[in-house]
Parts: C-alpha cells; structure tokens; sequence
C-alpha cells in the first residue's frame, strides 16, 4: 500500500508487486513520554501510508532492573510496573486491539491534560503472570535487538524500500 502511495500501480514493477507489505513493530512502555510521542506519529502516519504496526508492550522497569536509579526515577518506575500490569491485563482479555486502545485513551489523559494516575485504577491487576510475560517478550526481542543499548520505544521496520 505504500509503494502505491508513491507510485501508481500501472508503474510498479513486478518486484515492487511481490514485495510483502511494510510493517512496523514497535515495542512501548505505556508510561514513557517518548514511546507516547512516537506512538501517536507511527498511528497517524500508518493510517496515511497503509503500514500495518504490531504494537506490542514493554516496560522500562525491567530494563533498568540491577541499574541505580535516583528516587524520582524509581517511582516512575514503580508507577510503569503497575500501569504495565494494567495493559497486560486488558491484552490478555482483549487482545492487541484492546489495550492499544486503552493505551491510547490513557495516553490522552495523562500526557496530554496531565491528569495524575489513579492509584486504585492502576493496582487492581497485581498478578504474577504480568512479571514474567513481560520480561518474557522482551528477552526474546532484546537477544534479537541487542535491547540492552535502547530505551522506550523501539520500533523494527520491515518489507519497505
């Protein structure tokens, strides 16, 4: 869809045809003010060029594990932890679809009209579950992206040219 959005179909080429669709992965912490900004734009912008994105959730927590961290930070890790298990949650119930949409509607409200988190909202989900398949996932895409380097968000681009 995207090399149509440049090119007309009648000018592509047969390899252009066959090439698979472009598609972005981006890996967030739901907390993070950076994965929010590039969330918002990849949205935007897949919607215009036809880029499929698989959203998928991470958490800085785990990646600062074993780091010393001033105070103020680990309380924003703290508070990522939770709001991490919240969105874990919704996708273990109702998918990508699910919480990417919740992300989004949170998104607004915290970064966008500041709003403070709601401390009974984000500890409801405290089970173990979210520990493990969080760090789960991100083990496997650290070993692949050499994660150790990188923060919140991450994004992986393939089938573009």
């Amino acid at each position: 869809m995207a090399r149509l959005l440049r090119k007309g179909k009648g000018q592509m080429s047969s390899a252009e045809r066959d090439q698979p669709e472009p598609k972005v992965t981006l890996w967030l912490d739901p907390l993070c003010p950076f994965s929010w900004n590039t969330a918002r734009w990849l949205r935007a912008v897949a919607e215009k060029a036809g880029l499929a994105v698989d959203w998928r959730l991470m958490n800085l927590a785990v990646l600062n594990e074993g780091r010393e961290l001033p105070q103020a930070q680990q309380a924003r890790m703290r508070d990522s932890q939770q709001i991490g298990r919240l969105m874990t949650a919704i996708a273990r119930e109702q998918g990508t679809a699910g919480w990417v949409a919740v992300y989004f509607a949170f998104g607004e409200r915290y970064f966008d009209r500041s709003e403070a988190l709601d401390a009974n909202l984000v500890a409801r989900p405290s089970t173990s579950w979210y520990g493990s398949s969080i760090r789960l996932g991100k083990t496997r895409w650290a070993k692949r992206e050499a994660a150790r380097f990188c923060g919140s968000a991450n994004a992986h681009f393939s089938g573009l040219s």
